[in-house]
């Protein structure tokens, strides 16, 4: 199974809970745009829940692993479902009212219960989604 895999630094450990703080400048180097980029000098925490927190230490250096299949699912529950749902929203209102301006709002509109949908059921989604450190 392939996997995707980030270095970063552990800043903090709480119970059963890691923080890894991973720096995003990977393929950064070649870029002609890297100046210009906000991406660049962008650092993202994942918590990464563990059943042996005493192997690692604040200021450790940590690899954090995911599965491409993993991946892909935090992608489409991220972006792939939400955008399906605005172009069916926008398409489906602007057919029953002609209105363009209530199509936009719909279509904005369906986001909000999707993405409260995601808050409610984020501990189940947690259990599905994991994530490994070394």
């Amino acid at each position: 199974m392939t996997e995707i895999t980030h270095s970063g630094i552990i800043t903090a450990i709480k119970q059963n809970i890691i923080t890894v703080e991973i720096a995003q400048k990977e393929a950064c180097g070649s870029c002609a745009l890297k100046d210009a980029c906000s991406q660049t000098t962008k650092q993202h925490q994942i918590e990464v829940e563990t059943q042996t927190p005493e192997k690692y230490q604040i200021g450790q250096k940590a690899e954090v692993i995911i599965s491409n299949k993993q991946a892909f699912y935090a992608a489409l529950y991220g972006y792939i479902i939400p955008l399906f749902l605005v172009i069916l929203s926008l398409f489906l209102s602007f057919i029953l009212t002609k209105n363009e301006t209530t199509s936009a709002l719909c279509g904005l509109g369906i986001l909000f219960p999707y993405y409260i949908l995601l808050w409610i059921f984020r501990n189940n989604l947690k259990k599905s989604l994991i994530i490994k450190i070394r």
